[in-house]
């Protein structure tokens, strides 16, 4: 089988797993009926921020603010609810028509259902505030989510496809003729009295989640370096502010301030860096007789380091550092002399 064939087959089988994942969440939808939901609006939110229903159901909405004037404003419902905290009424206004007249209630009823293909869709909708109650407006926000979720179990069956995909390439992969051979190529099949650990290995779907695993938790370890360097400065600049005011006050200039902050953020990258590296070449040399003992590999050592490896890793978290150092030693840099002296 050609490749784009065999890829147009495994596209079309992950869709048809999603397909029928969703055809068979409509059978399991329960008979509509009516909720009775209060709404209460204060800065800067809404409770109950999330309404879950059925398709069908029949909402009646009633609403009270805590505070100051709020609104409702559900735009696929074409809903805009007024709330004023000095009355029980609600004014309902047409968001696709706000000139319309408004209609003054003391309940809201909407029909959870949208119209055409959509209702089979669109299970989630999102509502918010319309009128302006404070600096922290925009996070007065809520969620309106009609059950079955089709595009949700959609995505879940596909995974499932995904799968079955994964768990067909590792079994044919088990019984493959196609192995290294010892003889001609000099290698030596490490999983060869192992079929199912073997075409695991050798799957590229493994060897893709595996990749995918691996760049997550680089970023992760990335992610946790830049801000303990950043904590770790900040703390720095706290705890020398008034040696920072006397070298600012004895006439040291704001770059060079910073400057020293960021060769010291340098030095943590460059002292890190060294002594990962230091200790990984231990660990791996200890580490190489033990394994090739294991797999009976005689002298070939599986933990390999390169110089120029090291070198890379080394500078890229000096550079890290630095640009972690950046705003403390900005910090630092901004620092009154008077203030800084001042600090005990």
């Amino acid at each position: 089988m050609k490749i784009n064939e065999k890829r147009f087959l495994n596209l079309l089988i992950i869709f048809c797993f999603g397909l029928i994942s969703a055809i068979i969440c409509q059978l399991f939808i329960e008979k509509p009926t009516a909720r009775h939901i209060h709404i209460r609006s204060f800065r800067y939110g809404k409770d109950p921020y999330v309404i879950r229903c059925n398709r069908g159901d029949t909402l009646h909405l009633t609403f009270s603010t805590d505070d100051t004037g709020h609104s409702f404003f559900l735009q696929e419902f074409d809903i805009d609810v007024k709330i004023s905290p000095s009355r029980d009424e609600v004014t309902v206004f047409k968001t696709n028509d706000p000139t319309s007249a408004p209609v003054i209630t003391r309940e809201v009823i909407l029909v959870a259902r949208h119209p055409g293909i959509y209702n089979y869709i669109v299970s989630k909708s999102n509502f918010r505030c319309h009128v302006w109650c404070g600096p922290m407006h925009a996070f007065e926000q809520g969620k309106l989510i009609i059950l079955p979720d089709t595009l949700l179990t959609f995505s879940l069956g596909s995974l499932i496809g995904i799968l079955f995909i994964w768990l067909v390439s590792i079994f044919k992969n088990i019984n493959t003729k196609d192995r290294i051979s010892d003889e001609k190529s000099g290698y030596k099949d490490l999983l060869k009295g192992s079929g199912f650990l073997r075409g695991i290995v050798i799957s590229r779907y493994t060897q893709a989640a595996l990749t995918l695993i691996t760049m997550v938790m680089i970023y992760i370890v990335i992610l946790t370096s830049v801000f303990g360097i950043i904590n770790t400065q900040y703390i720095s600049v706290l705890e020398r502010t008034q040696q920072i005011g006397l070298m600012k006050a004895l006439g040291m200039r704001r770059r060079d301030v910073g400057r020293l902050f960021k060769f010291e953020a340098a030095w943590v990258g460059f002292l890190g860096g060294s002594i990962g590296s230091i200790s990984a070449v231990i660990s791996g040399t200890i580490a190489n007789p033990i394994i090739s003992k294991s797999l009976n590999l005689g002298s070939v050592n599986l933990i390999v380091f390169e110089p120029s490896s090291i070198a890379i890793v080394i500078v890229g978290l000096v550079v890290i550092s630095v640009v972690s150092g950046i705003l403390p030693a900005r910090k630092a840099a901004k620092l009154n002399p008077i203030e800084a002296l001042r600090t005990e």
